[in-house]
């Protein structure tokens, strides 16, 4: 495919799900969201890691409001339904929405739970230093078996794993252990087929609405 073919199918995907919304009654705590949008640190990882979106995070409960925990620069916080449907409607971002196998209704409220604790990503500074050190392990083909960023810090989806393994005790990411990325969650969706288990199901459909 030509560049400007490429182009071309880009802006009219980004057409069509500029007319979708999210739901936010098909929502419920411990879905797992998956994004893809224009910004440069968005585009960098999809870019690193030919994967389809750059960004995940998970649904929680933030004083009785339900919104999307996100482990973004320079500390994790809520960012509101509202706020996606805006990115969306903008032709900013699309978005897919996944649910963990096997996960019962009181597991995923666990991952949430535990994602707004104290223990967890909420809040918490952005794990910067995991990109870097991720490209770097790709290159040198995963050779190295420690954490790619530091233990105190967190990256994004290295927050919803850590979420479902130390709230839920349920690893959405099986048999991978660490160093989880967007891509992590596209292989374990099995948007490219059954390269490894899957352990996630995608419910996208479920929750977009056509305005």
């Amino acid at each position: 495919m030509n560049l400007a073919a490429g182009s071309l199918i880009d802006d009219v995907v980004r057409e069509i799900w500029r007319h979708k919304r999210i739901n936010p009654a098909a929502l419920r705590p411990g879905i797992i969201g998956h994004t893809k949008s224009s910004g440069f640190f968005s585009s960098a990882i999809r870019k690193v890691l030919k994967s389809w979106g750059g960004h995940d995070n998970l649904v929680v409960i933030e004083n009785e409001r339900i919104g999307f925990g996100d482990a973004v620069m320079p500390r994790a916080k809520v960012n509101s339904v509202q706020y996606y449907n805006n990115e969306i409607a903008a032709g900013r971002m699309q978005i897919r929405f996944f649910e963990v196998i096997g996960a019962t209704p009181e597991q995923e409220k666990a991952a949430a739970r535990w994602w707004m604790s104290p223990k967890g990503a909420y809040r918490k500074r952005y794990d910067w230093w995991a990109f870097p050190r991720l490209l770097w392990k790709a290159i040198f083909m995963d050779i190295f078996q420690r954490a790619a960023g530091m233990e105190w810090l967190w990256y994004c989806t290295e927050g919803v794993g850590a979420a479902y393994i130390r709230g839920a005790g349920l690893n959405p990411y099986r048999p991978k252990a660490t160093n989880f990325t967007p891509l992590t969650t596209e292989k374990r969706a099995g948007i490219y087929g059954p390269v490894c288990p899957i352990t996630l199901a995608e419910i996208t459909n479920k929750i977009m609405m056509d305005l």
